[in-house]
């Protein structure tokens, strides 16, 4: 499970589109499921040492995206695309040992992407409070575009979410 926080700021020139930045902090990460952790010939032992992984990578994001507006009014749908550069900051994987149960963090010597880009998808509703403020919920899907590292096998961050805001119109 990962988050991402920070501030957003909104531009509507006009009525069906508006344009989104900000500056925000994301923890991206994903979990292994208990694996084992050396390749055992059968008859397994009755405490095969397994262990699950986590890993957390932590980054600055600042998005660049296009909102259309599909109805207008106090409740807008709208529809939304972009890209996001992710600034790497940092990283841990912390590894959890099923027998006997305990914990290790690990500080990796990887060299990661030091910066990342990422395609942004969403749809949502943006429901008008009053004249200054609006409240907005947009499921949203990101992709990256650039490996973590420059290895053989090719990992790339991507995840499903939601974004919620209140915004506030000057």
């Amino acid at each position: 499970m990962g988050y991402t926080v920070g501030l957003s700021l909104l531009y509507k020139p006009w009525e069906r589109f508006s344009f989104e930045t900000g500056l925000l902090f994301s923890n991206k990460g994903y979990q292994t499921k208990y694996i084992g952790m050396y390749d055992v010939m059968p008859p397994a032992p009755v405490f095969e040492n397994r262990a699950k992984r986590n890993y957390q990578y932590y980054y600055l994001d600042i998005p660049l995206k296009v909102n259309y507006f599909v109805l207008t009014g106090s409740v807008k749908l709208f529809a939304s695309a972009g890209l996001s550069a992710s600034i790497f900051l940092d990283e841990r994987e912390k590894v959890t040992f099923e027998h006997p149960k305990s914990t290790e963090i690990i500080k990796s010597d990887t060299d990661f992407s030091a910066i990342s880009v990422a395609v942004i998808l969403g749809a949502g509703i943006d429901y008008t409070i009053n004249n200054r403020l609006n409240l907005r919920i947009e499921p949203v899907f990101r992709h990256a575009i650039i490996p973590l590292l420059d290895a053989p096998i090719k990992e790339y961050h991507y995840s499903i979410g939601a974004n919620f805001g209140l915004y506030y119109t000057l």
